[in-house]
């Protein structure tokens, strides 16, 4: 019995004092979480006193002044670089202008050699001379057009159907002024102004390089008139 009893006691004592429960165990565990924590964010640092102070230790990271500055160059960076990729485009429009130019000034000498006249529109070379008459890389409507004016000679009025077209002015819409093709072009007006070379009376366009050939702004006219030895040459080989 009295065995019995201090067995009895001592287990009691052992899950009194030797076993802490759940609580306590969850509770130590937190603390020391805690603690450790504490241990990473602080360190201590002694001032002139040799007191000890707590001072928060500062995550590494960047400031705002620093991100502003990083954000500001990038766009600088890309506003150069969709500067260059723009004038890029602008001049191979131009490049393929002129070759259009050069083209339809071809079809315009051929279908003269065929008809002994200019035609009255370029689509009147279509389908003999184009299977389509070159338009605009930008596309038709405002200035992104080929501007063809048929005239009856080069000091003549403008001809059209039953009148015999024997000259012509024809001009595109430049994006870049600094172009080497400008300054060896006609510059050829209704009348005598600025930037004007050749006055055609009969012509609707003017070929002043300054603008385009309605006066867009930002637009620099490009424009020719038949090579006159050529047209000599054929109209003699017409016996005309």
């Amino acid at each position: 019995m009295v065995f019995s009893l201090f067995r009895r006691a001592r287990i009691r004592k052992t899950l009194n004092y030797e076993t802490p429960p759940n609580a306590v165990i969850a509770r130590s565990e937190a603390t020391r979480q805690s603690h450790v924590s504490r241990e990473r964010l602080l360190r201590f640092a002694r001032n002139d006193k040799g007191e000890t102070d707590f001072v928060i230790q500062k995550k590494k990271g960047f400031t705002l002044i620093e991100l502003l500055i990083v954000i500001s160059i990038i766009g600088i960076l890309a506003t150069l670089i969709i500067s260059a990729v723009q004038t890029a485009k602008a001049q191979a429009r131009d490049v393929r202008r002129l070759s259009d130019l050069r083209n339809i000034e071809t079809g315009l000498q051929l279908y003269f050699d065929k008809q002994r006249e200019y035609p009255d529109v370029l689509n009147d070379m279509v389908p003999d001379i184009f299977p389509v008459v070159p338009t605009d890389p930008l596309g038709g409507g405002g200035a992104n057009v080929y501007t063809y004016v048929p005239l009856v000679s080069a000091s003549g009025a403008a001809c059209g159907m039953g009148v015999q077209c024997l000259y012509y002015h024809i001009g595109i819409n430049m994006e870049n002024v600094g172009g080497a093709a400008l300054r060896v072009d006609a510059d050829a007006c209704p009348a005598a102004g600025a930037g004007c070379v050749d006055v055609l009376p009969g012509t609707t366009i003017s070929g002043a390089d300054t603008a385009g050939c309605a006066g867009e702004a930002g637009r620099y006219f490009e424009d020719r008139v038949p090579n006159l030895r050529t047209r000599s040459v054929i109209l003699n080989r017409l016996g005309r």
